[in-house]
């Protein structure tokens, strides 16, 4: 009898120690998906940050000489605003 109930007794903290894990899993699980959505919102604000900084990026139309600047870096302006005049590389000599 003794070792019937020693085995129940070993039965008893087995179950507990499952249950115990059981709801460990489930903790688990829920911070795996909170986890989840943070990855999806730092990339969503990632790929913001890069279209900002391609909004940075300033390229000329046509290759050739920078004949007078408007704009100085780091310098706020509107789109579409005349950042600088350049001549064509096909004249001998900037006008």
């Amino acid at each position: 009898m003794a070792i019937a109930q020693g085995r129940l007794k070993d039965a008893d903290a087995a179950l507990d120690l499952a249950l115990a894990n059981q709801s460990q899993i489930e903790i688990r699980k829920k911070d795996l998906e909170s986890n989840a959505a943070q990855v999806v919102r730092a990339e969503v604000s990632l790929k913001a940050a890069q279209d900002r900084l391609k909004d940075t990026l300033v390229t000329a139309p046509i290759s050739g000489t920078i004949l007078q600047k408007f704009v100085e870096e780091g310098q706020v302006i509107a789109s579409a605003s005349p950042l600088s005049t350049a001549a064509p590389p096909w004249l001998p000599w900037p006008i």
